[in-house]
């Protein structure tokens, strides 16, 4: 009885401890971010302001930030492949316009992906660049009201260490602590050639699947 306890204990270590990071293994896997400074990138929220004598109604926030990826191993646990980062925000009742404003926005970055090679958990480093597109909607809060549409350029580059956490023979939970730079440059009416810069450090949350 204890040997075949034993036995059924040893193969689960041994599922849990094998990646599937040989040469030739697809990956695909989908993750979500969230940014150190507080905002979350997939949730709702509300907010308001408020002062002596004074407060706003509440202002509500939606928020979908996804990351398909798919890719291959090229040599052993080494992967190359495209995130494909699709972002949706909304915010209505807006605090000083009232209105909403809604923000899409993709972008397509070629990433790699080096896992190092222990047991039970694998360790990983990753690093990508991309480009994209993003528009911004604004609509005031009666058809009289003011108005807009802006679209933007998107350049981004990022870097970041992690872990993928076996859960199964096929499957990893990943976490990754990292770093990106990101530019956004309007395309219209942007003579002074503005730039909006961003550097965020962030931790992102996914599961990864090995075929």
């Amino acid at each position: 009885m204890y040997k075949t306890l034993l036995t059924l204990f040893a193969l689960v270590i041994c599922n849990l401890s094998m990646g599937q990071t040989e040469k030739g293994t697809k990956l695909f896997g989908i993750s979500s971010t969230v940014n150190l400074t507080g905002s979350s990138q997939i949730g709702y929220s509300t907010s308001k302001r408020k002062g002596d004598g004074f407060e706003t109604e509440s202002q509500k926030t939606f928020n979908v930030n996804l990351t398909p990826r798919a890719g291959v191993f090229l040599i052993d646990n080494l992967a190359v492949g495209l995130d494909l980062n699709l972002g949706w925000v909304k915010i209505t009742d807006d605090f000083f316009d009232g209105g909403s404003t809604t923000a899409n926005q993709i972008l397509a970055s070629p990433f790699f992906r080096y896992y190092i090679p222990i047991k039970n958990v694998k360790p990983f480093i990753e690093a990508g660049a991309g480009i994209g597109y993003s528009k911004v909607d604004f609509e005031g809060d009666s058809p009289s009201d003011f108005s807009f549409e802006s679209t933007s350029n998107l350049l981004s580059v990022g870097t970041g260490i992690g872990i993928a956490t076996p859960l199964g023979n096929k499957v990893s939970f990943d976490s990754l602590i990292g770093y990106s730079y990101g530019q956004s440059k309007e395309k219209e009416d942007n003579d002074s050639n503005e730039k909006l810069i961003t550097n965020t450090i962030l931790i992102r949350f996914g599961f990864s699947i090995y075929l």
